[in-house]
């Protein structure tokens, strides 16, 4: 009897009242409620007395306790960390009445509390009263459950063998279970839980997450593609009756990154005909190498292109794509018989993004001439040789040098290039080699000149750096037709009519027009032309053109002398300088009839 209800005064427990009778004493309420009473600490007591803080200590609903009534009661206290909406609880105890889910009464018990039954407590229960109208109270049946998981027993739900870099994973789940193996209800243990996760160089942090029904999921987010193993404690304890470890492959990104993938150098400044090598990888976000096949798989991403494709050219070459299924490497082979000025631009470009990473993306690939090859090497057609010249001058032409397909070699090729002559002028001391080319501005100059009127063959001969005789050129075969250069002291005097000694006679000199080197001249001289000067003075005349570079002279004696010196001369009105030659010839003029 008595209103403690039997369990005051004991120490170190915690009770669940149920009071249907208002005592002031304890500061009951007015109506029937559940009450929660805990040791303060170690070794105290526990008292009757109702609290009034926390105002949820006890239940405000009123609990029928007639005489008759029947109620299904159930308490659950779960400890550790229990997440419910924003709110964070720290060991909660809930008592539910009949069907009712959501409990009547909730009491905030730190796990900490429980240290005072030391591991070992005793449940039962306890009843009084302090009423003449007592009645009994019935159990009709009673069941307590430890809830505390099991590490042995606690199970892997479900399970994954792969994952992908980047993306948080909720596969794998743990089933906490008791020590009689049966599924535990309720959460709050993930504090318990410890998991790592290694491919022995790279480690990734697991988060068991408690999903407040026993099950935990084991969230995680690798990054790096490898094989995972995991391990999973229970305070410290292998779970799933030692086969904790599970093995889990984790996959590279489906999404190839531009600025990751990595391109090597193509090879560049090669001889036509030979291939050009270069080399990509694609990698992820986080630098896994891609293990599908993103150019020619069923869902291409990215794309290689070659320009100009030399596989078009009018001496096709060649573009080879492949992929190594093991390796995962990507190879693109350029190989062209032609040259371009511009070369060849090797595109790999992510969904129109150009990759980034390693040498990168464009790269430009150039291809040089092959070997000299004579019959495709030429003149230069903004640089041709001239086809007539006035003798004595010097002329240039430009010779390209080729290879076998005509691509031009811009590189010195260490060829000694000369030009050679031939012709039927039998005046000329003709040369065998008559000038060497010099090699400039990516081609050969060639020079020419010849001195004698005539029509000469020029054609280009090559030799090697030793003197041996390569051959000559065809394309480089041409005619040049010499013409005599301007009048010059060479002109001779070539007619005089017959001497008279008669005073008052004409008489005539011819001259025959020729340049420095001898050539006569075919056609009048337009710069200037021929004056006939004796001494002493004698009537005279202006040379008269006779056609075929002679020019002719007449002049009349008048008066007896000798005259012992004629000149003639070339005389230019723009020249400030005569150019003058001797024709010596005597005359004696004796006396005639004209006294």
């Amino acid at each position: 009897s008595g209103a403690g209800g039997g369990y005051e005064g004991i120490a170190n427990a915690l009770v669940v009242e149920f009071d249907g009778i208002e005592d002031t004493s304890k500061a009951d309420p007015s109506y029937n409620h559940i009450g929660v009473h805990i040791s303060s600490k170690i070794g105290q007591v526990v008292s009757a007395t109702e609290r009034t803080s926390p105002s949820n200590g006890y239940s405000d609903t009123a609990l029928a306790l007639t005489p008759g009534s029947s109620h299904t009661i159930r308490i659950t206290y779960l400890p550790g960390q229990f997440v419910s909406g924003s709110t964070t609880r720290i060991g909660w105890l809930y008592v539910y009445v009949d069907a009712n889910l959501t409990p009547v009464v909730e009491y905030s018990i730190s796990s900490t509390d429980f240290d005072m039954f030391s591991g070992n407590a005793y449940i039962g229960f306890t009843a009084s009263t302090t009423s003449s109208y007592a009645v009994p109270i019935y159990i009709d049946k009673w069941s307590f459950k430890v809830v505390e998981p099991s590490a042995t027993l606690t199970v892997f739900k479900n399970l994954i063998s792969q994952a992908t870099a980047g993306v948080e994973n909720t596969g794998i789940t743990i089933q906490a279970q008791d020590a009689c193996g049966a599924p535990v209800a309720n959460g709050g243990d993930s504090g318990k839980f410890s998991v790592t996760m290694t491919d022995g160089t790279n480690s990734v942090t697991v988060t068991p997450t408690d999903e407040g029904s026993g099950m935990y999921t084991m969230k995680f987010t690798a990054t790096i593609s490898a094989v995972y193993t995991m391990a999973v404690l229970y305070e410290g304890s292998p779970i799933n009756s030692g086969s904790n470890v599970r093995s889990i492959n984790v996959l590279p990104s489906d999404t190839v990154s531009p600025t990751v993938s990595f391109v090597t150098a193509a090879t560049t400044n090669i001889t036509v005909g030979t291939n050009s090598t270069l080399t990509f990888h694609l990698r992820d976000q986080y630098g896994n190498t891609i293990t599908d096949d993103k150019v020619f798989g069923s869902s291409p991403s990215v794309t290689v292109t070659v320009t100009p494709n030399p596989s078009s050219f009018t001496f096709p070459g060649y573009v080879i794509k492949s992929w190594d299924p093991i390796s995962k490497v990507y190879t693109v082979i350029v190989n062209s018989k032609e040259t371009r000025d511009s070369g060849f631009t090797i595109r790999v470009d992510v969904l129109g993004v150009q990759i980034t990473g390693g040498e990168g993306s464009p790269q430009t690939i150039q291809f040089s001439a092959g070997s000299l090859d004579l019959t495709q090497s030429r003149i230069d057609s903004s640089y041709p040789p001239a086809t007539t010249l006035t003798a004595g001058s010097i002329a240039t032409f430009g010779v390209i040098p080729a290879d076998n397909v005509g691509n031009v070699i811009t590189q010195d090729p260490g060829y000694t290039f000369a030009t050679k002559v031939s012709s039927t002028v039998t005046s000329d001391p003709l040369c065998q080699l008559c000038y060497n080319c010099t090699w400039t501005n990516q081609k050969y100059e060639c020079t020419y000149t010849r001195q004698f009127v005539g029509t000469y063959t020029f054609i280009v001969v090559v030799y090697s750096s030793s003197g041996t005789l390569v051959g000559t050129i065809p394309a480089t075969l041409f005619q040049v037709t010499i013409g005599p250069d301007d009048d010059a002291a060479n002109s001779v005097l070539i007619h005089t009519t017959k001497e008279t000694n008669i005073v008052g006679a004409t008489r005539v000199i011819q001259v025959q027009a020729r340049d420095q080197y001898g050539n006569s001249r075919s056609v009048p001289n337009t710069a200037g032309s021929f004056q006939l000067s004796l001494s002493p003075t004698v009537t005279s005349s202006v040379a008269t053109y006779q056609g075929a570079g002679i020019y002719s002279f007449s002049y009349t004696a008048t008066s007896v002398s000798t005259h012992s010196t004629v000149r003639t001369c070339r005389c230019y009105g723009y020249r400030s300088v005569e150019e003058k030659f001797r024709l010596e010839r005597e005359h004696d003029i004796q006396w005639d009839s004209y006294g």
